[in-house]
């Protein structure tokens, strides 16, 4: 290493070739707590990739809106050639809460938590996003 940069000093000839393997485990992020939209968010990152969670992971009775990371389950990184042309997704852990009696409501008094449904997340690059029909997407979840 030399100033930061790894140096190959060799003759080269046709057909050598470099493989370079670098760690890149999944890992959660946060931002600034100053930026109100995405205060106590988590973001899932995998080297320089932010990963994103699409509807379309979720079954029809869950929207994507409610669902929330479950930041103590590990991430769990898995090659997919049968997904989106093939990419690298990383499974996570999800909880719901149970929204069910919040149906012709708008307003109730406060009480102190929904029950939770957990759930399996599945998490695509970023850049695949849109592209197995209509439905939303989400960057930075809820924490739970």
């Amino acid at each position: 290493m030399r100033s930061g940069y790894a140096i190959i000093t060799r003759a080269w000839k046709p057909g050598d070739t470099v493989a370079l393997t670098l760690a890149m485990p999944a890992q959660l992020i946060m931002g600034n707590p100053n930026i109100e939209s995405i205060h106590h968010c988590a973001a899932i990152m995998r080297g320089p990739l932010v990963y994103c969670v699409e509807q379309a992971e979720c079954d029809s009775q869950t929207r994507l809106l409610d669902v929330q990371i479950d930041s103590t389950k590990p991430l769990e990184v898995q090659d997919r050639p049968d997904l989106l042309g093939g990419v690298t997704t990383i499974r996570a852990g999800g909880v719901v809460p149970d929204r069910t009696d919040w149906q012709n409501h708008l307003y109730q008094p406060l009480k102190q938590a929904d029950s939770l449904r957990s759930m399996n997340l599945v998490a695509i690059p970023y850049y695949a996003w849109a592209n197995r029909g209509p439905g939303a997407m989400r960057i930075w979840m809820p924490l739970a």
